[in-house]
């Protein structure tokens, strides 16, 4: 999605990569959140990881809601649902 949005945001012309750059890298960060939860033992850690991912994708998402924003707002309710499945497990034991 990522390379889409830069692709596509380059291409209208009236933007150059150093305005879509900010944008991308938040987007890059939020990828790398959610996937650094992942292999972490540690369900604080990762439920850490997954809310900040979690924020990134719906601030994204809400400002791009008429363009890409949709796949985002998606990206952000998965990784609030992997925050709170990390919660409800750490919570029963």
């Amino acid at each position: 999605m990522l390379a889409v949005y830069v692709t596509l945001m380059v291409s209208e012309g009236n933007n150059s990569l150093f305005e879509v750059l900010p944008w991308a890298l938040v987007m890059a960060v939020g990828a790398v959140f959610a996937l650094a939860s992942v292999p972490i033992a540690d369900p604080r850690m990762a439920r850490n990881l997954l809310l900040v991912a979690t924020a990134l994708f719906g601030v994204i998402g809400a400002v791009s809601l008429f363009s890409i924003g949709l796949g985002f707002l998606v990206a952000a309710v998965a990784a609030a649902a992997g925050a709170v499945r990390l919660s409800s497990e750490n919570n029963s034991d």
